[in-house]
Formats: C-alpha cells, structure tokens, sequence
C-alpha cells in the first residue's frame, strides 16, 4: 500500500502472509533505489513501514536468514498537481 502524506513523500506499507498461513515473523524486507539500500525492517506480524519515500523507482527485496525470496519493483511517479 502506498500513501501519499506530503506534496513528495509517501509512506509504503507492506504486508507479507505466506498463501493460507498466519502473517510472517523475521522476514527481512529492503527498499532499495538503484543499487543503494534506502531502508531494510525485520517484518513484525508480517508488516513493515517505510516512512517519507519519494517519487522515483524501487526494488523491494524479501529474505530470510541467508535466503532471498524475492523482489518486486515499484514506481512512485510525482504528483502533477501544483
């Protein structure tokens, strides 16, 4: 989920839940902007927050301890309004 909460910052929530198991504890999820690491949380209840992101385009990686599990890409485009 993402949420706009200024003019050029969102915040992205992240639920993660294996198919029909209880919401994940320990899985690591990163926010990355090209190759530089912007933000990494240990997923409490299967969720994690990513606070005052700005429009660009990311890569969000889930792992667990010494595995990678995945990513997905994500844009946050600009508002256009003034």
């Amino acid at each position: 989920e993402v949420e706009r909460l200024e003019a050029n910052l969102c915040q992205v929530a992240v639920n993660v839940a294996a198919h029909g198991k209880p919401a994940s504890d320990g899985l690591r999820l990163s926010l990355f902007s090209g190759a530089r690491e912007q933000a990494s949380f240990l997923a409490r209840q299967g969720s994690a927050v990513f606070e005052r992101v700005t429009p660009g385009k990311y890569r969000l990686a889930l792992s667990s301890p010494g595995k990678a599990l995945g990513t997905i890409g994500l844009t946050i485009q600009e508002d256009g309004h003034d």
